[in-house]
């Protein structure tokens, strides 16, 4: 299963004695089997999994490792991960190298003549590989730092095809191969005995991969009787809509002496940053996201509504100050400083309405409601009509912020508020998916991508409706990265090129901060 068929692919001649009255007979080399290699404290292990256990491994082995992370048919390979992630255990399917041998053997088995003979590597890239990454390092964006090129080279130009030599054992050196960082990308390891590396064998598909990890903090109620949550089912939305873009998301749970405590708002982002803080480590940074599932996370935005009232009685008038439903500011304890001026119009200024005359109520279900202004006793104002001004603040109705740090706050509260019981694991699990996209660097507020849109109101935020970057969060939104078929590059290619080692993802996911 691990070695394709092969025939023997060259021919060699054993060396005959002098004066010998037979004729030399031919023989025939041939390459019996490839073993990836991995370098663990000094020692080299052989790898199985994309070729099989070595029957007679080189003496330099001191152990076995077993593959076992596979996806569409090809070993994973995590190319942003390093050997610092766990530095108690070899992790083969860990870094953007792969390393192999290759044994030789002749056909009689006998073991003289092994030494120094040539194996040619090359490798063979799956016919649906990407064909242009160029394409998107040169959308207008940030110069992505790594080789776009596969090969047997670490720096660039990256060579396709390598020679190397046997010791006298037939086992070649180790040759390390270089995969793109092109999500998605499958590769073949080939090794032949001809020199136009043509046939030999070959390994089973490797896939480039990039893993990160998520933990969650979750939030408990006012009440002290449960927490804000993330739903059970939106940990496989979540999981799934990175997976489409060849990223592959691990939650663990952290158990943090620090109990999380309530904050009704935050409306400050230092505050926000602060609180996850207090909720999380330094394991697994720079590749962590950390969700921070929360009440709400809304800024105070002032509005003024204006209306002509004409009195003309001496009784209570009411004054719909908003014809829609709005959310009033009143998080923390605090007022949403609800407040009525007139015009005067010889001093041409508004001025307040005298104390006791008027007060604000509201009507309609909390936390979406009207106000309404009520008039107590007309005074000075009866029978003429005045210029009323009603000031108040309403909360930024924010569903997620992130995209700056390891800290993703998803607002529970506010997603509560808006959509149906059987919608919310489904809202959620897009705020997160969305803010998470923030951090990798997509539409986000310098970003000069191409794809974002062009409306200042929505900025930071995809032009397409059909991905989960834009900007509007409903229920019927989708939880995928839009398709390369609306736009390439666009996000869904974006984040599969884009450079997610740890030099780059330390810029924004480093943790301290």
């Amino acid at each position: 299963m691990g070695l394709t068929k092969a025939k023997p692919d060259a021919d060699k001649f054993s060396p005959c004695k002098r004066g010998a009255k037979i004729e030399c007979k031919k023989r025939k080399l041939k390459i019996v089997e490839l073993i990836e290699v991995v370098k663990h404290k000094g020692k080299e292990h052989s790898v199985e999994g994309p070729t099989k256990k070595p029957s007679k491994p080189p003496t330099t082995i001191k152990g076995h490792i077993k593959r076992t992370e596979k996806a569409k048919g090809a070993y994973n390979q995590y190319v942003n991960l390093d050997d610092k992630v766990d530095k108690n255990h070899s992790h083969p399917e860990y870094g953007n190298s792969i390393s192999y041998r290759a044994r030789v053997e002749w056909n009689d088995k006998d073991k003289a003549g092994l030494a120094n003979q040539t194996v040619y590597w090359y490798f063979r890239p799956h016919a649906k590989n990407r064909k242009n990454r160029n394409k998107i390092l040169s959308a207008g964006e940030l110069k992505q730092n790594f080789v776009e090129s596969s090969g047997f080279s670490a720096s660039p130009p990256r060579s396709d095809k390598i020679p190397s030599q046997t010791d006298k054992e037939g086992w070649t050196g180790v040759v390390t191969f270089y995969p793109t960082r092109y999500g998605g990308d499958r590769f073949k390891i080939c090794a032949t005995l001809k020199s136009n590396y043509k046939g030999g064998l070959s390994t089973r598909y490797y896939g480039v991969w990039r893993r990160m990890w998520y933990q969650v903090t979750e939030m408990p109620k006012k009440t002290g009787v449960g927490k804000f949550s993330l739903p059970s089912a939106s940990h496989s939305l979540i999981r799934e809509a990175y997976e489409k873009v060849y990223v592959e998301l691990w939650g663990y749970s952290l158990a943090h002496p620090k109990t999380p405590v309530h904050k009704d708002n935050f409306d400050k982002f230092n505050d926000m940053w602060a609180w996850g803080d207090k909720y999380t480590d330094k394991d697994s940074a720079p590749w962590k996201i950390h969700f921070c599932i929360v009440n709400h996370c809304a800024m105070p935005v002032p509005k003024k509504k204006r209306r002509l009232l004409k009195i003309k009685k001496d009784k209570k008038w009411n004054v719909l100050a908003t014809n829609e439903y709005i959310r009033p500011y009143d998080f923390n304890g605090e007022i949403w400083n609800p407040f009525v001026t007139y015009w005067n119009t010889s001093m041409k200024a508004w001025r307040p309405f005298p104390t006791g005359t008027w007060e604000v109520k509201l009507t309609g279900k909390k936390p979406w409601q009207k106000i309404i202004v009520i008039f107590k006793n007309p005074g000075v104002f009866k029978n003429k009509t005045v210029k009323l001004q009603i000031e108040y603040k309403i909360a930024d109705p924010a569903l997620g912020w992130g995209g700056s740090n390891l800290h993703c706050m998803i607002c529970r509260g506010a997603s509560d508020e808006y959509e149906s019981a059987s919608d919310i694991h489904k809202s959620i699990a897009k705020t997160s998916i969305h803010e998470a996209g923030h951090g990798l660097r997509l539409v986000y507020n310098k970003a000069k991508q191409p794809w974002k849109t062009p409306k200042a109101k929505q900025s930071a935020h995809c032009k397409f409706k059909q991905c989960v970057m834009w900007y509007q969060a409903h229920s019927g939104k989708k939880h995928y990265f839009h398709d390369p078929s609306l736009s390439d590059p666009g996000c869904h290619t974006w984040l599969r090129q884009y450079d997610m080692s740890r030099a780059n993802m330390q810029n924004t996911w480093k943790f301290p901060r």
